[in-house]
């Protein structure tokens, strides 16, 4: 759990989902005031824990105690005022808005224009608090909404031949401002989308509520960006349909296919923020809870960051200690449900931590030896990761387990499940077939009661 400290007192944050949720609890001292703010981009809801005091809500002021709470929309100024003569606590659940959009359903000619126009009657990016400027592949300025950047168009088009012109979002740190950008590709560039153009900070990313409008700024410019890209793969497909029905009338199955491909488009752009919605709300629900029950309160952080690890942007190869970090988590999550008496160790020599190896192949079969290997019959129920060089030079990654002893037929039945099944054992080992060929071993085995998994990987791979 991180402390960040103000001048009325500090805030504890208990989960960080980047771009997602930021969960809190804020301690104010007696007597200290929350001044007028706007957290840019984020809906917050507040309950008390102990204590009262004044909530200011734009022009509306309200007095809570213990118990209450409050909802505050997005970008709407609010205060706080301690009343009482003890500290004053409330959880604080802050989630950066995003743009929410019916499925695309307007046909029309495969461009840029028509892409923007599409967005501004759709959308009302005039209701941001921060600004957003759209700039063409030549830099040319095609959208500005009503709120300034604080440059003058020439300026702006300066600044835009310093933006990093990717499809993924970046930040750009320019003449002191923050500026979000992400450009959008059909083949060839099309247009770069930028928000923010708000004061940079060194330590914005330690800055909760700094980051806080960041992720939501940055929310805002990667659903622009799917709107276009979409709205584009829509017409340029719409447009090929059409040609298509002039030609080929007769040939309804070839039509019926590119109509269903039309509609799963435009059914992803509905259900973009499905999954990201149900999760928060499950979030939210626990949070509420936590405050009351530590052992809920744990649980929360464990699934936190066992959520972002699993969610997050990886690279092909990551450093082991990364991944065995995250399976540490993972077993004492599991531990908290399922069982009492549970080991679990990972015994990594010191110098091979930074080596780098596929990314997500030690936790899938940490869970495996959890859920399916540790028998409930086993009074101390144990897992151990065992990483080490071996004699020969080699990598070796081993996953044990004490649960039920595998036979021989079963022992085979599962390595061969290994190359030629499906779900996760198959993938790791895909994994390990791209990138090292036949120079890597991958199997189970039974001996004294433990079953082992087993990574085995040429050392001239991993430690060159």
């Amino acid at each position: 759990m991180r402390k960040q400290s103000f001048e009325w007192g500090y805030v504890e944050w208990v989960a960080t989902l980047e771009g997602q949720v930021n969960i809190g609890i804020s301690h104010i001292k007696v007597g200290g005031v929350q001044k007028e703010h706007i957290h840019y981009g984020n809906e917050q809801y507040i309950k008390v824990l102990k204590g009262s005091g004044r909530y200011t809500v734009n022009d509306r002021e309200i007095i809570l105690s213990e118990g209450d709470d409050v909802y505050f929309p997005a970008n709407s100024k609010h205060a706080t005022v301690n009343l009482g003569e003890d500290e004053l606590v409330d959880l604080c659940v802050s989630t950066p808005i995003s743009i929410k959009y019916d499925k695309i359903n307007t046909f029309g000619n495969n461009s840029l224009k028509s892409a923007i126009n599409f967005i501004t009657n759709e959308v009302n990016l005039n209701s941001l608090n921060f600004p957003i400027i759209i700039f063409d592949a030549k830099g040319k300025i095609i959208y500005k909404n009503s709120l300034g950047s604080g440059f003058r168009d020439d300026e702006l088009k300066e600044h835009y031949k310093l933006l990093t012109k990717s499809k993924d979002l970046k930040n750009n740190d320019i003449d002191g401002k923050m500026i979000i950008s992400k450009s959008v590709y059909q083949g060839e560039l099309m247009c770069t989308i930028t928000s923010g153009y708000f004061p940079s900070v060194k330590n914005f990313t330690e800055d909760q509520i700094y980051k806080g409008s960041i992720e939501s700024m940055m929310n805002i410019s990667r659903d622009l960006g799917k709107i276009v890209e979409t709205f584009l793969d829509f017409n340029s497909i719409s447009s090929r349909l059409d040609n298509i029905n002039k030609e080929i009338e007769s040939k309804g199955k070839v039509i019926k296919d590119i109509e269903d491909r039309l509609d799963k488009k435009s059914s992803e752009v509905l259900d973009l923020k499905l999954g990201r919605n149900f999760l928060l709300n499950a979030i939210n629900v626990l949070a509420n809870e936590a405050s009351e029950n530590e052992k809920l309160y744990d649980m929360i952080v464990d699934l936190s960051y066992i959520i972002r690890y699993a969610e997050a942007d990886k690279n092909d190869f990551e450093p082991i200690y990364y991944q065995v970090q995250f399976t540490r988590i993972l077993a004492s999550f599991y531990a908290k449900r399922y069982f009492k008496n549970f080991i679990f160790d990972a015994s990594i020599d010191e110098d091979l931590e930074k080596v780098k190896v596929p990314s997500n192949i030690i936790m899938p079969l940490v869970e495996n030896a959890i859920l399916h290997g540790v028998s409930k019959k086993v009074k101390d129920k144990i897992v151990k990761i065992n990483i080490k060089k071996d004699a020969d030079g080699n990598l070796n990654i081993e996953v044990v387990n004490n649960g039920n002893k595998l036979d021989i037929n079963s022992t085979k039945q599962i390595n061969n499940y290994i190359k030629f099944g499906r779900g996760s054992l198959n993938i790791i080992y895909k994994k390990l077939k791209k990138y090292y060929g036949d120079d890597f071993k991958f199997f189970y085995e039974s001996a004294d009661n433990m079953t082992s998994a087993k990574i085995i990987i040429r050392g001239s791979y991993v430690f060159n």
